[in-house]
């Protein structure tokens, strides 16, 4: 079955928490885990259809390999809603031989490719902070800033604006250096056009040959400019903050778009190295006395400025969505830049948070070229960019179920959900409620329409069909997908949650587990609980969950909790799960690489041990390969067979590293290193004192715990 499920969400980009659906009317929690769909809209490379996809005149269903086809009457029924339609007469000829692409029953998943295209190329406007925190890092942030530049399209079109204590706007249609200088302590609407030009029109695309061109055309002016930038020149008093208006800045490029853009493909690249301390938006006052807010200051309600800085940023946030504009938060710095109060930004329009800790420059340069790479697409001499805009969705279903609601970035609109920036790893997590049924088989169709970076809009067609079943039978447990249920689970737990439900998070999972364990497990004659086998790593799974930084935040700083969940509710199933139970594979110097559990058992010391836990990759040395390495042992020739091993495991590292974005943080540490804790702090702990010291319980004396509960109750 787990092979079954691995191949459809390769095809098709789906995996379902159950895949035999329960054909009674039930609601959302009646099984614990819920009925659901997560799915990656942008998963492989499907079948490419340069023609318009044929409606169902009553769903507006579309043409797919469920259909069925009477050859004779040249009619099609559709599988959802059972309405016979007739064929367009380019499908007269058609015949059970000769099927058109999206018939045939391999092409669960097609692509067609719109006659209509979009308006405009991509837009992308630079927000640059200039209050950076001293000239080398001014000069890493401008680095980054080129090479984002640098790696865009040559027919995208892009927007400059510097801000620190006022906001800059470059004019590309100067041939000396020209800009307007606006105030950063007010928030900006849609007459700031009028300000600029002196008329009332918008959507005056006029401005575009003003402040916004094509990257062709200013390639050496923007490079010279970003080169000369000097950090802001307006005075830090003594025991004083960087003047720097981020929020204003957000609402101004949020004003200038809507003046000339509405349902475009628009993104907004903040880059910045502070928090916000001047003007909406502010989190933290001007004074170095007044640290900035943690979340213990965030539960207590001693932080003056978080609620109306949410406030102002869910406004931002909502207007953004509505437009099809999305942001990307760029950061680098050692103190929290204000994203707990921006989470909105980034969670209705589907950007990305880059964030380089103690302004780590390989992350932070690494993920910006990444975030905007360029790919040949289907042997096409064009390239196109690696992620996508304006994807608007649709969600079909037949009876017996019902689609209730989406969890993931993006919002929610009349026809279905919306998310203005989606990339290919994105995921969304589709809620359904089953319904009284008589029928064996239900029907789900997912229509993703976006655009391309090349102004191609397309329209991606997933359509699939799952077996229904009695709420009782052994089939419904036997299609449960538990890696998809612990993932949606997290989802649930941590993505609406606030600091101050954290608190009450580990027994909010803990009591969810005891009703998950009652229902489905069987009593064994030690008194313990044994669950099936499509369930029987669903409480490991949420052990890990409950002891990882998505759940423990008391060590986190406000910002970083927002950046792990952030990470957690976009990206697919497999690296999700690698979020909640990270992935520990060994190599022994013999030749041996294998994965084991995650457990302090592993940790043995002639074996070399990577560690991916998605926000960081980590290569830790056994102490016998640490000291035969000090040796020089694997130097010698006879040898070979050590530095190999040690090679073969960096090599590795170093891949995961490449292919993802944002780009971890790497270390290589050692038996008793400095960077251990961060391999000690993950693994179940079942071997304590000289391996691992820690006040955890390990996962045997967990689960005993929850499985008396379950008795005594």
């Amino acid at each position: 079955m787990e092979e079954t499920i691995k191949e459809i969400e390769t095809i098709d980009g789906v995996r379902m928490t159950w895949n035999v659906i329960p054909n009674k009317k039930t609601k959302i929690d009646d099984f614990i885990v819920p009925v659901a769909c997560l799915y990656t809209p942008l998963q492989g490379e499907p079948t490419l259809l340069d023609y318009e996809p044929v409606f169902c005149t009553s769903c507006r269903a579309i043409l797919n390999p469920f259909s069925e086809i009477n050859y004779e009457k040249r009619d099609w029924t559709c599988p959802l809603c059972s309405k016979r339609n007739m064929l367009p007469n380019h499908y007269r000829e058609i015949s059970s031989d000769d099927l058109p692409p999206e018939l045939i029953s391999d092409n669960t998943t097609v692509e067609y490719i719109l006659t209509k295209e979009a308006n405009f190329p991509p837009v992308f406007v630079f927000l640059i902070d200039i209050c950076t925190f001293d000239e080398e890092r001014h000069k890493l942030l401008m680095e980054s800033v080129k090479v984002t530049f640098d790696n865009l399209l040559d027919d995208s079109l892009v927007m400059l604006v510097t801000f620190g204590t006022n906001i800059e706007l470059y004019d590309f249609d100067s041939e000396i250096k020209s800009t307007y200088l606006f105030s950063g302590g007010v928030s900006y609407q849609k007459n700031i056009y009028e300000k600029i030009t002196g008329k009332k029109e918008t959507k005056d695309h006029l401005l575009l040959g003003k402040f916004i061109k094509k990257k062709s055309l200013v390639k050496d002016y923007f490079t010279r400019t970003i080169e000369a930038l000097k950090q802001d020149l307006f005075p830090i008093a003594d025991g004083k903050r960087p003047i720097r208006c981020s929020g204003s800045t957000i609402s101004f490029g949020v004003s200038m778009a809507e003046n000339m853009f509405s349902d475009t493909a628009l993104k907004f690249f903040l880059f910045t190295e502070g928090p916000c301390t001047f003007g909406p938006g502010t989190i933290a006052s001007l004074s170095l006395k007044d640290v900035i807010r943690s979340g213990d200051d965030i539960l207590k309600g001693r932080s003056i400025y978080t609620k109306p800085a949410q406030e102002f940023y869910n406004g931002l946030a909502k207007r953004m969505s509505e437009n099809g504009y999305s942001i990307d938060i760029i950061c680098a710095t050692l103190y929290d830049v204000g994203l707990f109060e921006m989470k909105a930004l980034t969670d209705q329009t589907g950007g990305i948070i880059i964030m380089a800790q103690d302004f780590d420059s390989n992350v932070l340069l690494s993920s910006c070229r990444k975030n905007v790479e360029g790919y040949i697409f289907d042997n096409e001499e064009q390239k196109v960019l690696n992620q996508c805009f304006n994807a608007k969705f649709m969600i079909k279903t037949s009876p017996g179920l019902k689609w209730k609601g989406v969890i993931g970035q993006g919002s929610s609109t009349k026809q279905g959900w919306k998310l203005p920036s989606i990339y290919k790893n994105h995921n969304l997590a589709i809620l359904f409620e089953t319904e009284e049924t008589n029928m064996e088989n239900c029907f789900v169709q997912i229509i993703t329409q976006y655009q391309r970076s090349d102004r191609k809009i397309i329209n991606r067609v997933t359509t699939f069909s799952r077996l229904l079943g009695a709420p009782g039978d052994n089939n419904i447990i036997d299609g449960f997908d538990q890696e998809a249920a612990c993932v949606l689970q997290s989802r649930i737990f941590t993505f609406k949650a606030y600091l101050d439900e954290d608190m009450d998070l580990i027994r909010r999972i803990d009591r969810s587990l005891i009703k998950f364990v009652r229902k489905y497990g069987k009593r064994t004659m030690d008194d313990e609980i044994d669950l099936p086998d499509t369930m029987s790593l669903f409480a490991k799974f949420m052990y890990f969950l409950r002891r990882s930084t998505l759940v423990q935040t008391q060590a986190n700083s406000p910002d970083e909790t927002i950046y792990f969940r952030n990470l957690l509710i976009r990206e697919r199933v497999t690296e999700a799960m690698t979020m909640i139970v990270p992935t520990l594979l060994s190599f022994h110097y013999q030749g041996d690489i294998q994965p084991v559990e995650m457990d302090s058992k592993s940790l043995e010391p002639d074996v070399i041990l990577l560690l991916d836990s998605f926000h960081n990759v980590l290569i830790w040395k056994g102490e016998h390969i640490n000291e035969w390495m000090k040796e020089e042992i694997h130097l010698k020739e006879e040898y070979a067979y050590l530095k190999e091993c040690i090679d073969t495991a960096e090599k590795r590292a170093n891949e995961i590293v490449e292919e993802r974005l944002p780009t971890p943080p790497y270390v290589i540490t050692e038996r008793h290193g400095s960077q251990e804790r961060t391999l000690l702090s993950k693994v179940n702990p079942s071997l304590k004192g000289d391996v691992v010291v820690t006040d955890d319980i390990d996962y045997d004396t967990f689960y005993k715990c929850m499985c008396k509960i379950v008795h005594d109750n």
